[in-house]
């Protein structure tokens, strides 16, 4: 990640002894990172996999644009596509069930396995004016 005025992404490769580094995706926005511990997650970046023809594919979640995955062409490290990720989680299961105010939910989608709970918001570490009861921590397996 690197910041210009807004927020970029680069891929980099250690090669012939200097870091090779290629801008990947240019966002028309910023995070001010500051402040310190619990801070919102504005932008999730996948692990990097070999896709096929030798090219290299990650997902990222940005906040203000839709899941994309982005392939790379392994030699040159150029882009070469981008595209949205339909979600395969459903919105019965992205809806709070709780009733403690502010809620949010969580997932985590790894293969066919998601991981689901829900959490108050962040606070910077302050103490909570009310502490939610205890939520469940439930794993689906998706077919």
């Amino acid at each position: 990640m690197k910041y210009d005025g807004n927020n970029q992404l680069f891929i980099a490769r250690f090669e012939d002894g200097v870091w090779k580094r290629m801008r990947l995706i240019r966002w028309n926005c910023r995070w001010h990172i500051q402040g310190r511990d619990s801070r919102p997650t504005e932008l999730g970046i996948g692990t990097p996999k070999v896709a096929e023809d030798r090219k290299i594919a990650f997902g990222y979640d940005h906040i203000r644009e839709r899941k994309s995955r982005v392939l790379i062409d392994g030699k040159s490290l150029q882009p070469v596509g981008t595209r949205e990720v339909s979600d395969r989680v459903s919105a019965q299961l992205r809806a709070v069930a709780s009733s403690f105010p502010g809620m949010r939910v969580h997932t985590l989608l790894r293969d066919n396995h998601l991981l689901r709970w829900e959490t108050p918001p962040t606070n910077n570490d302050r103490k909570p004016a009310a502490i939610p009861p205890p939520s469940e921590l439930v794993l689906y397996k998706i077919r």
